[in-house]
């Protein structure tokens, strides 16, 4: 990862520090994903995976019933849906929970 991009991850993620925060975090990517007409019961797992145009954010979230998606959380931290973990798979070289 360049420094830009450590950069502009550290700085969303910050939305993320702390527990309270990451129950936060947690409710917020949740309802994106469901007011996108998907199942989310509760968020088990988050991880940054990268940054795309303008220095947004990526992060892949893991849902507890086996589905992932991708959110991006924007310079002014608005949190929008971009896809599922198999969409981004299947159209570029990225993985959401890389091992």
């Amino acid at each position: 990862m360049t420094r830009r991009t450590t950069a502009a991850l550290a700085a969303a993620l910050t939305l993320m520090a702390g527990a309270a925060a990451a129950q936060s975090a947690e409710r917020i990517f949740q309802g994106v994903i469901t007011s996108e007409g998907n199942a989310c019961p509760s968020v088990t797992r988050m991880q940054a995976i990268g940054t795309i145009e303008g220095g947004d954010a990526m992060v892949a979230v893991a849902c507890s019933n086996g589905d992932s998606h991708v959110v991006r959380i924007a310079n002014d931290n608005q949190v929008s849906y971009i896809g599922s973990c198999g969409t981004l798979s299947a159209m570029t070289d990225a993985e959401c929970f890389a091992r």
